[in-house]
């Protein structure tokens, strides 16, 4: 298989994965996005699979070419015609969501006007080319942005704002299709220990620093009358270990049934 195939399957996994993953997986998470992951890598591989198969029948022919072989005229016309608005509005989404992206997180300075035309002009540019030259440029960008793309994916693996407590939540949902009349206890007691483990996190840092914001102090001496309860208090501050038991209890799912 020529591999120049594999090239446009990469640039658009990653179009998707920058622009519409994210939410649908986290909009999704507890309702199907975990197991449709497994059932769509096997569906797109078939699909795929069968979409080679099918063109490897017309060795040098493009679609327009194959489409006459079996359609009249017009109907190829109309169909070519529904393609191109297709693709020009999802291009055209895709560029936009670009610009806003570069505009957002590598240059906020900049106008995302202007970012976006710029954009707009080099596919132009790339649009005058021949597909030769494009897929080469596409395959020097890949080799050239691999390191760095497996940099980024290892220090984002390896990264403490990354929470693996909450992706073995996710996790568990492999097999659920529905979201009601769902037994939310083991979401419920992963939860619990996630929440503990960040409350006692923060007041460990605040114990560090020395600060009492949440009135410990003040309960100790509430609780232990004398002259030298605040002397003794501060002694016993930096010592002092703190367990945090969470109750979690899930009462519904924000969603209409």
């Amino acid at each position: 298989m020529n591999r120049y195939v594999f090239y446009n399957f990469i640039i658009v996994s990653f179009i998707n994965i920058m622009l519409y993953v994210p939410h649908i997986l986290i909009s999704f998470r507890f309702t199907g996005a975990v197991s449709s992951l497994i059932v769509g890598a096997a569906i797109g591989t078939a699909l795929v699979y069968l979409y080679m198969s099918a063109l490897a029948r017309y060795p040098g022919m493009g679609f327009p070419e194959i489409l006459k072989q079996h359609m009249p005229q017009w109907a190829v016309s109309a169909l070519m015609l529904f393609y191109a608005a297709m693709w020009w509005f999802a291009t055209s989404m895709v560029v936009v969501a670009y610009a806003i992206l570069i505009n957002r997180f590598f240059n906020p300075d900049a106008n995302s006007a202007v970012i976006l035309i710029l954009l707009v002009l080099a596919c132009g540019y790339a649009a005058t080319r021949s597909s030769l030259t494009v897929m080469l440029v596409i395959e020097i960008g890949l080799i050239i942005n691999a390191p760095i793309i497996l940099f980024v994916m290892f220090k984002a693996v390896r990264s403490p704002q990354l929470n693996w407590d909450a992706i073995h939540i996710v996790a568990n949902y492999v097999t659920q299709i529905g979201l009601y009349n769902t037994d939310w206890t083991s979401a419920e007691r992963q939860l619990a220990r996630t929440f503990s483990k960040t409350a006692e996190s923060l007041l460990r840092k605040i114990q560090k620093a020395g600060v009492d914001p949440l009135g410990f102090g003040l309960r100790y001496r509430a609780t232990h009358p004398g002259n030298g309860a605040w002397g003794k208090w501060q002694s016993v501050y930096p010592h002092v270990k703190f367990v945090v038991e969470t109750d979690m209890k899930i009462e519904g799912t924000g969603l209409l049934k």
